[in-house]
């Protein structure tokens, strides 16, 4: 409210009159403009005009849009009082006070008219000491969206990289975001204006084909499309499994597979080998099941394997016999053993071996399987020997730990002969028969001792 304002002024003692004006008569309101007053000789008289403001109205509201209030949007106000502004705070509240009584016309400006729409102009008749209520509520145009989905063989990828572009034209777009795929595949873009859009998608992943790694579509106010992108995993890795003791397939061998999608178990076919084919990208573990731990030993039955797209892996478990059988035996002639005799076995194993001074050999180490053991005798055990010819090659089988004998007899040969002839050595006396000397008859014998060539003369003439 303004100041009182004084006036005075030199008067001649009388009656007098005193008006006032110049107020404007919207903003103050007095009950008398004129008033009488009589003033003496050296008297100062005094007039008093008390009137009442009457801009004592105002404009207050909220902008805001689906219940939230927009901040920093004009709000502009003409009529009456003329035309004045101000701007709304965060939570889309505004006032403006001091007005007059009056018709006023309200208007919005300076909000986002893409995203929003409004009935952005209101008229409204002020009363004097009251506030008006005006509010501006909009409705939101960014109504739409995009959700998207990203699967392979129907599971959803998660982490894949998902990008909004506003399509403006032919080749040409406003990238509007991007995130991630969460852990079922899927992203939402939103809420957006109606327009043309396009997804594009990237997979860190080898392993997954998409026929197309980008959508495009139109989403109209209050829609939502779904970009959907179903890709399939490369299948294309495998694993060949072989088992082999001591060099030869070994056949009906179990053989399992664990990782990836899943275990797998097979077994070896008649070459000793199995394929797991089909297989993703990733760590796998191959292990094979010994048959009879007792006959064969393997330094491993379990190997990890990592493939990638399309690699092809080799798994080979090479194992061998266990040995844990022996054949033993002698070779004598007439209860004596024989030295330097070679004993050769074949069959399951190839060994030879000489017999010792007391003719005994041995073969040790040997696995479970059928043998041939054979003796074989030099050209001079040969001549003094004699062992019938099945008698010199023998057939044994032998289980897991075994321990069989073989013996081998045989006879002295006999066939041998010699000659002798009695005479006496009396000329030469050189222990060798000298012509002259007296032969005794073969046969004869002395007749008076019945013995073969005594030495008697006498009797035996």
């Amino acid at each position: 409210m303004a100041r009182p304002t004084r006036a005075s002024r030199r008067l001649r003692p009388g009656a007098y009159t005193v008006s006032i004006d110049g107020f404007d008569p919207r903003d103050y309101e007095f009950a008398s403009t004129s008033q009488d007053v009589s003033v003496d000789l050296d008297e100062t008289g005094t007039v008093s005009f008390t009137g009442t403001l009457l801009r004592t109205s105002g404009i207050a509201g909220r902008v805001s849009v689906g219940g939230m209030g927009l901040g920093g949007v004009t709000v502009t106000l003409s009529g009456t009082d003329g035309e004045q502004s101000t701007t709304t705070d965060a939570t889309g509240q505004y006032a403006i006070a001091g007005l007059a009584a009056g018709d006023y016309t309200v208007t919005i400006s300076g909000y986002d008219a893409v995203g929003y729409s409004f009935e952005d102009s209101q008229s409204v008749t002020l009363e004097m000491d009251a506030t008006a209520i005006v509010n501006f509520d909009g409705m939101p145009l960014r109504t739409a969206t995009v959700t998207v989905s990203v699967t392979a063989d129907g599971e959803g990828v998660a982490g894949a990289g998902v990008t909004l572009v506003q399509v403006t034209g032919p080749t040409s777009g406003n990238v509007l975001g991007a995130q991630q795929t969460g852990a079922d595949g899927s992203a939402t873009f939103g809420p957006l204006l109606a327009g043309v859009y396009r997804v594009d998608i990237s997979v860190d992943s080898d392993e997954i084909d998409f026929e197309s790694m980008s959508w495009q579509g139109e989403v109209a106010t209050g829609e939502m499309a779904t970009a959907s992108f179903a890709g399939s995993i490369n299948r294309t890795a495998s694993i060949s499994v072989s088992v082999t003791v001591d060099g030869e397939a070994m056949s009906g061998v179990a053989v399992m597979l664990s990782g990836g999608e899943g275990d797998q178990s097979a077994e070896t076919g008649d070459d000793g080998s199995y394929s797991f084919s089909g297989l993703r990208k990733g760590n796998y573990t191959v292990s094979i099941t010994n048959p009879d731990a007792a006959r064969y030993a393997f330094t491993s039955t379990s190997e990890s394997v990592s493939l990638a797209v399309g690699q092809e892996q080799s798994v080979s478990f090479a194992g061998s016999m266990v040995r844990a059988s022996s054949i033993s035996g002698t070779v004598s002639v007439a209860g004596s053993g024989v030295e330097g005799v070679t004993v050769t076995l074949s069959g399951a194993a190839d060994a030879e071996a000489t017999t010792d001074a007391g003719g005994l050999y041995s073969f040790t180490g040997l696995g479970a399987g059928d043998y041939t053991v054979a003796m074989s005798l030099s050209e001079e055990q040969a001549a003094a020997y004699v062992l019938d010819a099945d008698d010199m090659s023998m057939s044994v089988t032998l289980g897991d730990t075994d321990n069989q004998t073989v013996n081998f007899s045989g006879a002295h040969d006999r066939s041998a002969s010699f000659t002798a002839s009695l005479f006496i050595d009396e000329a030469a006396k050189n222990d060798e028969y000298d012509e002259g000397e007296d032969a005794f008859p073969s046969g004869a014998c002395c007749r008076r001792c019945r013995r073969l060539r005594c030495r008697c003369r006498r009797c035996c003439r």
